[in-house]
């Protein structure tokens, strides 16, 4: 008990270069799968670029692989901010929160806005409706619920999963920090159960009653993909608590993980789900492959965490992945506007592809580098635990008190 107790407290996960790696491969795996879209309207209802994807066919499942990333991210912080204060202060996650989804959010709506006044209100069937789904993170509900309304802001619906996680999981994770180790894993192991379940029902019920909002809740409620983000909560748990496997005594089957995890993940984004039913996404996305990309990620990440293989981890930080990763958030945000906005008639398909994906890139960096960083330095004082602020300003006084005595 001693050892774990002491595993526990040293661990810390800073600032893993690695991470942004994998936040690259998904954001690009992303971006390859919707340049089909490329010029087919803010609606997206005009006709698709012969891209083949840019040779990623399963692209779809780059969100899976954010969601396992935000669930291991925001538990690790969580857990670290319990352990070091003894507390978790909503007010400073929320904060937190804003400052790092905020800037890039309102920059795309407001984009978004703009179009839409110079277009009279409305392009096919993007409205202004879409702008308000997408500012009140409801999204993925519009989709359940009125199919494919959201146009070129469509990739909004995992955000507002994400929110809807960050709304709620603070609250369980205050209750969870406190509760026995064998409760947890309980806990998580029967969410992620439930949610794989709740999936299939769905899907199965669809082609059941044929009912559109049933095949949306299968792909949008958070209920029914929330596997990610829980797998990633407990690979945070695992490390918190050191009961990652010694890289001293295991270290060939954790890297020969690394490795098979890594390969099968490649593999399904570059091949896909193979067959779809009726040009809709096919029974083995929601009954496997949703699942198994949140499960190999999950493990990848706890193999990073302790014995990577050597040429995973040199990929993984190079500089221009850890780049890429750096600014995925707004690549993810802003890439569909300029994809389906760009003029494929003028400028032709291969054209408008090396348009499209150079200019995405340019503006997101802009973003990041030049307005969203600005506002990330701010979490280390508006975003601070209340119990950290005291503690500073205790500091404060100490030295002052000090400087008064010396002089």
């Amino acid at each position: 008990m001693a050892a774990t107790q002491s595993e526990t407290r040293s661990f810390k996960l800073g600032y893993r270069p690695e991470l942004d790696g994998i936040r690259a491969i998904a954001i690009v795996s992303v971006l390859g799968g919707h340049s089909t879209l490329i010029g087919s309207g803010a609606d997206l209802m005009g006709p698709k670029l012969a891209t083949g994807a840019l040779g990623f066919h399963g692209g779809v499942f780059g969100v899976d692989i954010f969601f396992v990333l935000s669930g291991f991210l925001i538990t690790t912080l969580l857990l670290q901010e319990y352990a070091s204060w003894r507390q978790i202060d909503f007010k400073a996650f929320y904060i937190r929160r804003i400052l790092r989804l905020s800037p890039a959010m309102l920059m795309t709506l407001a984009g978004c806005a703009a179009y839409l006044l110079l277009s009279g209100g409305h392009s096919g069937n993007f409205d202004w409706w879409a702008i308000l789904y997408s500012a009140l993170y409801v999204s993925n509900f519009a989709l359940i619920f009125g199919g494919l309304i959201l146009g070129m802001l469509t990739p909004t619906w995992s955000l507002s999963v994400e929110e809807q996680f960050y709304s709620i999981w603070p609250l369980i994770m205050s209750r969870l920090v406190t509760a026995s180790r064998a409760s947890v894993v309980k806990f998580i192991l029967i969410a992620i159960v439930f949610t794989l379940g709740l999936r299939a029902v769905l899907h199965a019920a669809f082609w059941h009653f044929y009912a559109w909002p049933l095949f949306g809740a299968a792909n949008h409620l958070i209920f029914a993909r929330a596997d990610g983000l829980l797998c990633g909560a407990m690979v945070a748990f695992v490390a918190h608590w050191g009961w990652l496997p010694d890289p001293g005594r295991y270290a060939t089957q954790i890297k020969a993980t690394g490795w098979f995890c890594a390969l099968t993940l490649l593999a399904i984004l570059h091949y896909g789900p193979g067959i779809q039913e009726s040009g809709l996404y096919g029974a083995s996305i929601f009954y496997f492959f949703y699942a198994y990309v949140s499960v190999a990620t999950a493990l990848f990440i706890a193999v990073l965490l302790s014995a990577p293989p050597a040429p995973l981890l040199a990929l993984l930080r190079w500089r221009p992945m850890v780049w890429i990763g750096k600014i995925s958030y707004g690549l993810y945000l802003y890439h569909m506007p300029i994809f389906v906005l760009t003029p494929v008639a003028l400028l032709g398909q291969i054209g408008s592809v090396a348009f499209a994906v150079p200019l995405a890139f340019a503006v997101a960096a802009l973003s990041f580098f030049g307005i969203e960083k600005r506002f990330l330095n701010l979490r280390e004082t508006l975003g601070l635990p209340r119990a950290a602020r005291l503690a500073k300003l205790a500091q404060r006084e100490a030295r002052v008190l000090q400087d008064q005595h010396a002089s």
